[in-house]
């Protein structure tokens, strides 16, 4: 993904599957299991399966709400300030989130606090190549 792709993906699905995938370091479980009706979460927490009474009791991986969701893009922030060494989150208009390694700086923006958390982490992801 560019720059430019990651601060115009907005939360939802698809960015959390992004953190998911490329920043906690889960792919998407394709196991199959027996049927349950609490939730089940996968190895490393970052997906979950509800099965729904309207898609036939039926369950499919679901990537956490890192996007929308704080108590989950903590989590994001934590990988951000442990691998990169530091993490500000700044609140204006629009919440910031900014991180520095070495000679590279990052800068997340986003309408909520998660989704700059989650853009300022695949920046990251991307700087490290």
């Amino acid at each position: 993904m560019t720059r430019e792709e990651i601060l115009s993906t907005e939360a939802g699905r698809e960015m959390d599957a992004l953190i998911a995938e490329k920043v906690m370091g889960e792919k998407q479980p394709i196991y199959v299991h027996e049927f349950h009706i609490d939730p089940i979460y996968s190895e490393g927490h970052n997906w979950f399966c509800y099965p729904s009474f309207y898609e036939g009791d039926i369950c499919k991986w679901e990537p956490r709400n890192f996007s929308t969701d704080i108590s989950a893009a903590w989590e994001v922030a934590d990988w951000l300030r442990n691998y990169w060494g530091t993490f500000e989150l700044i609140a204006g208009l629009s919440w910031h989130c900014w991180s520095e390694l070495k000679d590279a700086k990052i800068w997340g923006t986003g309408n909520t606090a998660p989704l700059a958390i989650c853009r300022a982490a695949l920046l990251a992801v991307m700087e490290e190549g």
